[in-house]
């Protein structure tokens, strides 16, 4: 208790340092959109931080579907309409870039130049013909982490594990392997210790991101020191195991004189994304073992794609390739994938709005005015639990996606699920690599829960994109026999 009160006081202090000693307030104009009332100092901070999504449903029920709120010593209007989410992902003056600064800043200490320039120069290896080759390659990763463990674990019968061990060991070390390259000698940097200090680093994510110093979180501190000890960017871009996408952002930023630390920094940033993928497939995972009947139809729907393709291609050394076109056309594991984001999302969609702009509500054609320099934000984890759009928001159905159309105010949702945001240039490798994940999982092994064993969504450090558990769980796992293997094919 002591700990929280001062924790408190740090922040009113830093928040009345930053400003002056002024408090704040806003006196609204009629063009502008209603305010939700809050404490004078923190403004909607706690009533957020105790249950964004029961406040934000709450103030849109009350004021409708456009408002403002105060997080501290800044304001951010909230559009709550889902059917918006293209007109605020076209918006012009909805800028991202001095987000990401402010994130990049505040966190990391570094400033990337010309964000918008880079993420087109780095987005042609995550898009287009680099998608299936980046998908093979992660496949051939994966595979070998399940060699590893099929060495280190008992064939055929079950060996006990935490699901954040059996993930670490599969999925994480394959995507911190597919963007660094595997230095099997060094006892600094490997994904290990790597996952272990992004752990810790991501409970205070928020806090640093709101730009609260670093002193307040030693634990985030320790942690994102051990995150620096990485081969140099020279060293990288000599490696040929290191990613496409690194090393066209390592020379991005030495074309700019960024310091070899700075360009460490961005390391982590990528990182950081990355680590998104690896939430999301372990809550898959979790999902599919809590609920019998969706790991009966997610696996039988990989067992009859292999078999029409086993009998299509008649492989003489018993190898069936499947494509990122079909993973992406296997329906019931879409939905199960998409259900699994609508329960675990935590995603803002931040942007600085740069000018006064007016901004029509698509769903009432309503017209506000939104301040220049306020933040606007759209918040998918409040839409994901709609009542008005989903039947029973806060049950898992695995098959909830599956031929469906969605409506709010009468009309049918364009997006009714927002993963990994709106402009993110490696959406579709990172589904696809999350859809890999569970087919080649699901065709090797079984998976259980040990009796008892639960976890539920922590939402007590809010901003993650996607939210952890609150707890490991114990599972247990075996190799299932097959005379087939299954492999990504290089071609769409």
């Amino acid at each position: 208790m002591l700990s929280f009160i001062l924790l408190v006081i740090l922040v009113v202090c830093f928040c009345l340092h930053k400003t002056k000693g002024i408090l704040w307030g806003r006196n609204r104009k009629d063009d502008e959109p209603p305010i939700v009332p809050g404490h004078p100092i923190w403004g909607n901070g706690q009533q957020f931080n105790n249950d964004s999504i029961k406040f934000i449903l709450g103030a849109q029920k009350k004021l409708g579907d456009i408002f403002s709120i105060r997080m501290l010593h800044y304001f951010m209007t909230v559009i709550a309409d889902p059917h918006c989410f293209d007109a605020f992902s076209k918006e012009r003056s909805f800028d991202f870039e001095p987000i990401q600064e402010q994130v990049n800043g505040n966190i990391f200490g570094f400033k990337i130049p010309e964000a918008n320039r880079m993420r087109k120069f780095v987005g042609k290896t995550t898009r287009g013909s680099a998608v299936p080759r980046n998908l093979h390659a992660f496949s051939m990763l994966l595979e070998e982490s399940y060699s590893t463990l099929e060495h280190e674990s008992s064939f055929g019968e079950w060996n006990t594990v935490s699901l954040d061990r059996l993930a670490n060991q599969t999925l994480f070390k394959t995507i911190f392997n597919s963007v660094f390259g595997e230095d099997k000698e060094s006892t600094s940097f490997n994904y290990e210790l790597f996952h272990k200090h992004l752990q810790v680093f991501h409970k205070y994510f928020s806090y640093l991101w709101i730009g609260l110093p670093h002193w307040m979180f030693p634990e985030a501190t320790k942690a994102v020191e051990q995150l620096f000890n990485q081969p140099t960017p020279s060293e990288f871009m000599k490696s040929d195991c290191t990613s496409e996408y690194l090393k066209a952002a390592i020379e991005f930023l030495q074309s700019y004189n960024l310091s070899d630390k700075e360009i460490k920094c961005h390391n982590l940033v990528f990182l950081h994304i990355n680590v998104n993928t690896f939430k999301i497939a372990t809550w898959c995972l979790y999902q599919l073992m809590s609920h019998k009947a969706a790991m009966s139809s997610v696996r039988a729907e990989i067992e009859n794609l292999v078999e029409a393709n086993k009998e299509m291609q008649q492989s003489e050394d018993n190898v069936v390739t499947i494509s990122a076109k079909e993973i992406e056309n296997l329906e019931t594991l879409d939905s199960l994938v998409m259900e699994t984001f609508r329960m675990s999302s935590g995603v803002f969609m931040v942007r600085h709005n740069q000018e006064d702009t007016n901004f029509t509500v698509t769903s009432t054609g309503q017209t506000y005015r939104i301040r220049a320099g306020d933040k606007v934000m759209m918040y998918p984890p409040a839409i994901h639990k709609d009542p008005e759009i989903y039947e029973n928001p806060e049950e898992f159905q695995y098959d909830r996606f599956i031929g469906k159309t969605f409506y709010k105010n009468g009309k049918a949702l364009k997006t009714p699920v927002l993963p990994f945001g709106s402009i993110c240039p490696g959406r579709r490798i990172a589904l696809l690599q999350t859809k890999w994940y569970i087919v080649s999982m699901l065709y090797k092994f079984d998976l259980e829960l040990l009796e008892g064993e639960s976890c539920d969504f922590d939402t007590t450090y809010p901003g993650h994109e996607i939210v952890p558990a609150t707890n490991d769980v114990q599972i247990r796992f075996r190799h299932r026999e097959s005379s087939t293997k299954i492999q990504v094919t290089q071609q769409c």
